[in-house]
């Protein structure tokens, strides 16, 4: 396997679950790390890595604090639109010889409990988040046509860790609120026989760490997974409430309840959460 030397790498964002762990990797392979973040949060912050801090979305802002530093590898964490994903190629694809991607596993087309492969239709647009992720990846790659640039994308599931419960609502509130209410004995709302893929953070982050530089994945996509960890929500309640010493009370709800009482969350939970989401890991297994 033919892979280039990696001396300094560029995360973007660095204290979300994914950054935070991306850095972490990165720091432990004795790579030069560098995080660019707005600096609003330290609280992730990894020994050893360079914070710099600046408005991602502000080119000049980003030239202010990089100025004319290059990076083997830089990995965009933040673009959600092509918008953002022209003002980050703008910023750094001169400055880089592999740029990373992060999409999301729910591009993909999801069919009952079938496993996915990454060579499967991706054209679930019924999101907004996932439609931006796919009109994203099309540029992408169409830049890279034109430009010559080495692009690798990543797909991510479900990450959890120290910081995140993999469980479809508490990924958006505080996560201690998740084992509060287990604790009270209070109701846990789940949703029936749908199955994910997740994965711990540390693992993710080695996977996609492991990509760098690996002349395999130029011009490749991957998503991030084992075939030995899907789950039933079910399984994530039950689990907490063994390490909790309780018997947690949990009931199956439809996405429509969930939108009566927290419409905020209701498209991500329908279209995504709620959807059974089974990855094959073989290409990514293959590759590293």
């Amino acid at each position: 396997m033919e892979r280039r030397k990696i001396v300094r790498v560029l995360i973007t964002g660095g204290t979300g679950t994914i950054s935070s762990g991306l850095v972490n990797e990165s720091v432990n392979r004795g790579y030069d790390t560098y995080a660019i973040t707005r600096g609003s949060n330290n609280l992730r912050n990894i020994d050893g890595a360079n914070y710099l801090h600046a408005d991602i979305w502000n080119e000049k802002d980003v030239y202010s604090v990089l100025e004319n530093i290059k990076f083997d590898v830089v990995v965009e964490c933040l673009a959600y639109d092509i918008k953002q994903l022209e003002i980050s190629l703008r910023n750094f694809s001169s400055r880089c010889s592999q740029y990373v991607f992060v999409s999301t596993a729910g591009v993909y087309n999801r069919i009952g409990n079938q496993r996915i492969k990454e060579s499967d239709l991706k054209n679930f647009t019924e999101w907004s988040y996932t439609k931006n992720k796919i009109e994203c990846e099309k540029f992408l790659k169409e830049y890279s046509m034109k430009t010559g640039l080495k692009y690798t994308i990543i797909r991510p599931t479900v990450t959890y860790g120290n910081y995140r419960i993999p469980f479809p609502i508490a990924t958006r509130t505080p996560g201690w609120t998740f084992f509060d209410r287990m604790k009270k004995g209070q109701i846990m709302l789940a949703s029936d026989n749908v199955k994910f893929s997740v994965i711990h953070i540390d693992d993710f982050s080695k996977m996609v760490v492991s990509l760098f530089g690996n002349e395999k994945a130029f011009n490749e996509d991957f998503h991030i997974t084992s075939n030995e960890n899907d789950i039933h929500w079910d399984d994530v309640i039950e689990i907490s409430g063994k390490i909790l010493g309780v018997k947690p009370q949990f009931i199956h709800v439809s996405a429509n309840v969930i939108q009566k009482i927290w419409p905020e969350i209701y498209d991500e939970l329908a279209y995504n959460k709620n959807l059974s989401t089974i990855l094959d890991d073989s290409k990514i297994k293959k590759n590293i």
